[in-house]
Parts: C-alpha cells; structure tokens; sequence
C-alpha cells in the first residue's frame, strides 16, 4: 500500500521514492530565504507554505531562488532478460512488460513540505500533495520570462544521459518551463556553507 491517502488522486511518482528516508530539517534555508528575499525586494515564501500546488502554478518570476533539499535517484539495475513477472509484477500490457526503466523525469526532484508526512502515510494538506516537485513536474510550469532559477540544493544538476538526446532531469525541465539561466549543484552541499554562498552570489 502506498504511503498517504488512498482516495486521493496518485501523483506521478519513481517507484523507488516509496523507499526513501525522511529528510531532516535545513536551518540554513530560512535564513538563506529571508536574506535573499531582502536584497530582492521581495516577499519570501518559507516554512510550511512551500506547496508544491502553489509552487507549480506561479507564472514567470523574473528569479526563482529554491533552497530545500534535492533528489536524483539513479535507476534500477534490471538483469538482462529479466521480466516484470520475475520482479514480482504482473505486467499484462506488452507496453509495460517492453519497458524495463521508468522516466528519469520521475527520478530527480526537489522535496517540498508534506513530503515526510506522505512519506510516512500521513495526511498531508491537499495543497502540499506528495511533497516532491520532479522534473516531469517542472516542464508544465510557466517560467518563459524567468531569467535566473536558483536550486539550492544537493545534486539538483545530476540526471540520466540519454545518447544523442542529452541529459534527463531538472536542468532539461527548467529549460523546457523557459527558464533562462539555471543554477544548479552537482554534488551534496552542505546546509550553512550553502546558505552563505547564495547570499553571496
């Protein structure tokens, strides 16, 4: 049974997420918020109304600065002439039983709030949905005169190579949403360290 609630629509999510470990608390985030959002000249959007709802249905903020914690999960290593049955799932559309990976668009992400409360089958608000914003998610978002997006977070620029198509997760969903310039991190980076480097910047 999948964590949350069961009547509520299912998101489209990586079957691997289900899996997760909670994630903690990041200090830094709301002092990296509200220094940033100083210097701006604008409101900051922090603690508990960071909803992926909301979040999706902004329309072109001339800088989007994200600072919460990002996800790539690699795929699945399926041995070579293994079938759905023989991982347990019964597969009676040949579509799925021909399909062996599942979107990298699924697998890279940003959490938001609600993700440990759907994580571990708790009611989040209906605003906050499953609490992770993926990269299949972003390519609907309307950022066509966004010129700068911040991610703040840990190895939000990894995603999975595809031959002659490029790389698959948030970088791809970000320019797809139109946005013009991307900040992005390949490695895990450290709360404090990150917070004073954005502010920085």
């Amino acid at each position: 049974m999948s964590p949350g609630n069961p009547n509520r629509p299912r998101p489209r999510r990586s079957r691997d997420v289900e899996r997760a470990e909670p994630v903690g608390r990041l200090p830094g985030t709301r002092v990296e918020g509200d220094r940033i959002a100083a210097l701006l000249g604008v409101k900051p959007v922090l603690a508990g109304a960071v909803l992926e709802q909301p979040l999706k249905a902004i329309r072109s903020p001339r800088i989007l600065h994200l600072a919460t914690h990002g996800f790539f999960l690699e795929d699945q290593h399926i041995a070579p002439g293994t079938g759905w049955r023989d991982l347990g799932v019964t597969a009676s559309v040949d579509r799925l039983a021909n399909s062996r990976f599942e979107s990298p668009m699924l697998r890279s992400g940003l959490l938001l709030v609600g993700f440990n409360t759907w994580r571990n089958g708790g009611e989040a608000p209906a605003e906050a949905e499953d609490g992770m914003l993926t990269a299949e998610d972003v390519t609907g978002m309307d950022l066509l005169d966004t010129e700068l997006v911040v991610l703040s977070a840990c190895e939000t620029g990894l995603g999975q190579v595809h031959v002659g198509e490029g790389v698959f997760g948030l970088r791809r969903a970000f320019a797809v949403a139109g946005a013009r310039t991307l900040v992005m991190s390949l490695w895990k980076v450290p709360d404090e360290q990150t917070q004073e480097l954005m502010v920085d910047f």
